[in-house]
């Protein structure tokens, strides 16, 4: 039997189940979406949007490295899409 793969969150992701919920990688947890307009990181060195982007961009390579420990849907909600 094989398991099937860990949902993978990126940065602002919506959580499968709960559209109020979304993905701060910060925190390492479910927010409500006013989370991200609240200036909880200011000291932060990449915006909410870059940190997104750069963690859209390294998700293949990790998927990649461990092939089948990890999903996401290709059209999964982001805050910052």
């Amino acid at each position: 039997m094989t398991e099937e793969p860990e949902r993978h969150y990126l940065h602002g992701d919506q959580k499968e189940g709960d559209p109020e919920m979304w993905f701060c990688r910060r925190c390492d947890e479910f927010v409500a979406e006013a989370h991200f307009s609240e200036g909880h990181h200011k000291k932060q060195r990449l915006s909410e949007y870059e940190k997104y982007l750069d963690e859209k961009k390294r998700f293949p390579i990790k998927m990649k490295n461990k092939p089948g420990k990890w999903r996401r849907p290709a059209n999964a909600p982001n805050y910052f899409a």
